[in-house]
């Protein structure tokens, strides 16, 4: 009983450091939404410029699924999505009550489910795929970026990224925009484009820089599981040993930095995804041109084509936006579902050089190539 206790606090000791900041951010984060979803006959935009208001809600409940998730008070995706897909409803009906002053909008819902359906397709492109080798690479990238974020400096860099791309990005449109004498829609729009973007950039930038600064786990060898050091573990002979603090099973490979492939391997799915994500492109315009043609002899046509031309623009926008993004998740699994076999195989013929490994001297799991020396791990027996 004793054993199973330590293991129990040794995992969730991790999972409390790693979800803290999440979890600030995310209360502060909701709080922000309500109010500013609440605020008794709250105007924003103007008819001179008029507020990205569907863009921001699509932006907003997907950036609460990400930070629900990640304070880990909830084991599992789904249970997450369902809870923001009704976050999205209830904020919207309160919002009509009477002492508010406010309407409920049908479009703001849908705009905010749609941000929702987008994030969670995200999910499902980034999530683990493969077997043990490409999981484990992806494990090792989780960890670093997992540890990265519970550093509150990093939650401020971050943050001041967004805002800067926010600020750039809604300055450079609307200039190019006031100049070409174009409306200012799309200049105020973009700014919410221009944070998220600033939010990714940032986030990518922490973690190269944390991966070149150091953030070298061989030198620690942390338990995925529980963080405790299993530098001075002994490994059988095929790599894999135990965690003392948790009995999580490793593979002395896992800790390697993340195998990288030439370009000329890296780009072999290259094609594939981006005939994928071009498919979905496609065959929502074809169903357009479709619906479009039909609706010259079918009332069900003319009908779904007035319901398209009476959203207002920016929900037109979110539409067109979520389309592109599905599409660029669904190429971003399939190049993700090619690339996985060639880090599983990386034991049988060298990633970089295609050599031979059958004859490779293997230790603890671990060899290199005889040609050009680069590290391997073999995590199975084949």
């Amino acid at each position: 009983m004793s054993s199973l206790r330590g293991v129990t606090t040794a995992s969730t000791e991790l999972a409390r450091r790693l979800a803290r900041p999440w979890r600030a951010v995310f209360v502060l984060w909701a709080l922000v939404v309500t109010l500013a979803t609440h605020w008794p006959r709250l105007e924003v935009g103007s008819d001179t410029f008029p507020a990205p208001d569907k863009i921001v809600h699509m932006i907003t409940f997907g950036s609460l699924v990400v930070l629900l998730r990640g304070t880990r008070w909830i084991a599992r995706l789904w249970p997450v999505g369902l809870i923001v897909l009704a976050w999205t409803v209830l904020d919207e009906l309160t919002q009509a009550l009477p002492v508010l002053d406010r309407t409920f909008s049908a479009q703001d819902v849908a705009a905010g489910q749609i941000g929702v359906a987008v994030t969670l397709a995200w999910y499902w492109a980034l999530s683990p795929i493969g077997g043990p080798a490409n999981r484990a690479r992806l494990g090792y990238r989780a960890f670093v970026v997992d540890d990265l974020l519970a550093r509150p400096g990093a939650w401020i860099v971050v943050a001041g990224a967004g805002a800067g791309g926010a600020v750039v990005v809604g300055a450079a449109t609307g200039l190019i925009a006031h100049g070409a004498g174009a409306g200012t829609m799309l200049p105020t729009s973009i700014m919410a484009g221009g944070f998220a973007g600033g939010v990714a950039a940032s986030t990518a930038a922490l973690a190269e820089a944390a991966r070149r600064r150091g953030i070298v786990l061989e030198d620690v060898r942390p338990c995925f599981a529980c963080g405790n050091p299993c530098r001075e573990v002994a490994v059988a002979g095929d790599g894999r040993g135990d965690c003392p603090a948790c009995r999580t099973s490793f593979h002395a490979g896992q800790w390697a930095p993340p195998m990288l492939l030439p370009l000329r391997v890296a780009a072999r799915g290259t094609i594939p995804a981006i005939l994928a994500g071009g498919a979905i492109l496609l065959g929502a315009l074809a169903i357009y041109g479709l619906v479009l043609g039909l609706s010259i002899h079918l009332t069900a046509a003319r009908s779904l084509l007035r319901g398209w031309h009476a959203l207002v623009p920016d929900m037109q926008l979110v539409v067109d936006m979520a389309l592109i993004a599905v599409a660029l998740a669904v190429s971003v699994r399939v190049y993700r579902h090619r690339q996985a076999p060639l880090y599983d195989g990386q034991h049988r013929r060298c990633r970089c050089c295609d050599h031979l490994l059958a004859g490779a001297v293997v230790t603890r799991g671990t060899g290199r190539c005889s040609e050009c020396g680069t590290m391997f791990a073999r995590f199975t027996d084949d």
